[in-house]
Order: C-alpha cells, then sequence, then structure tokens
C-alpha cells in the first residue's frame, strides 16, 4: 500500500469516528458501494476527486485532498521538524538578550500596538513583525527613539556583533595574560 492510499484510509477512518457514522450510512449518503467505501477506508483504492469533492461538500470543515490523503494544515505544522523550533526559539532568546542590554544602559523599551505593523501568528501564538510601522519606542533621558522592524533588527545585529567583537578581543587579551578586569 502506497503512503497516499494508507494517509487516505487513516483520514477515512478518523473521519468516520469523528463523525460517529457507519462506512454503510456514509456510502448510502454518497450513492456509492459499501464495497468502494470499504475499499477507501482500508487503503485498497484511492479515492477519486469527484467523490472527494461530494464529500467536501456535504462536510465543508474537511478540504477535498484531505479525503485523498493529503495532510491538513494542523498536520502540516504538527509535523514541523526540530530544527524550525529550534531557531524559534534562538530568536526569541536573541530578542530578549537584546532587550536586556538595551534595559541594561538605561533605555525603556516600549511595545507599540497595533502601530500599524503587519504581524504574522505563529504556530505557537506569538507574532513575528513582517512590515514596518512603528514597533518599538526607546527612551532614555528625555530623548526617544521610533523603531520599525527592519530598523530593530539592523540595530540587534550592530549590538551583537559589538559585543561578539569585544569578548573576541578579551580572550585574546586574557589569554596573552593582558587583559585584568577591574572590580
Amino acid at each position: 500500500m502506497d503512503e497516499i492510499k494508507l494517509a487516505q484510509a487513516e483520514h477515512m477512518r478518523s473521519f468516520l469516528k469523528a463523525q460517529r457514522i457507519t462506512q454503510e450510512k456514509l456510502a448510502d449518503e454518497l450513492g456509492v458501494s459499501v464495497q468502494s467505501m470499504s475499499r477507501w477506508v482500508n487503503g485498497q483504492v484511492r479515492m477519486s476527486d469527484k467523490n472527494a469533492e461530494k464529500l467536501s461538500e456535504k462536510y465543508p470543515e474537511y478540504p477535498a485532498p484531505w479525503f485523498q490523503g493529503a495532510p491538513s494544515l494542523g498536520e502540516m505544522l504538527q509535523g514541523a521538524n526540530s530544527t524550525m523550533r529550534s531557531l524559534l526559539e534562538g530568536l526569541r532568546q536573541r530578542r530578549d538578550a537584546f532587550l536586556t542590554i538595551i534595559d541594561a544602559v538605561g533605555y525603556e523599551v516600549e511595545h507599540i500596538p497595533n502601530g500599524g505593523d503587519v504581524c504574522q501568528i505563529l504556530p505557537d501564538g506569538n507574532e513575528k513583525l513582517i512590515a514596518s510601522g512603528y514597533s518599538i519606542r526607546l527612551t532614555a533621558g528625555g530623548k526617544e527613539c521610533l523603531l520599525d522592524a527592519r530598523e530593530m533588527d539592523s540595530l540587534q545585529d550592530e549590538v551583537f556583533c559589538y559585543v561578539e567583537m569585544r569578548l573576541d578581543a578579551i580572550c585574546r587579551f586574557q589569554k596573552h595574560g593582558m587583559y585584568r578586569p577591574k572590580f
């Protein structure tokens, strides 16, 4: 049995269970033989586009390709690999570290909600800024700075490059006994 037929069989069994309907009743509703329905549910034969469309019209919460074994959006999101999750977590940690640095140098950070930004909702429920509009207000000592998403990314890159450069220099000096921390 190929993967598509296997997925179709899993989807059909899941569908029948969720709808609390028998193969016989669904076959009758669609106007197909019980044998055809049984072959779909057992993954022996691939469902036709016409029958998948009929099912989808009758049960609109299920897209036609899903009845034929295509993954649902939820299944695709669940299948997101650990690399993507790690990348998102790394970006979240990077943002948090950046905001900690900004706070440490005396700036107050204010996120401006609905400031003309376009956000995308990520699978974990967090928002990702994808278009400019002002998103961050930094203030200190009477000075104020508004940053859009691109400026925020650029500033983060510059800050982290500087920190990395300084840490490299400190490590080199320590290696040669030339650096003594001031306490």
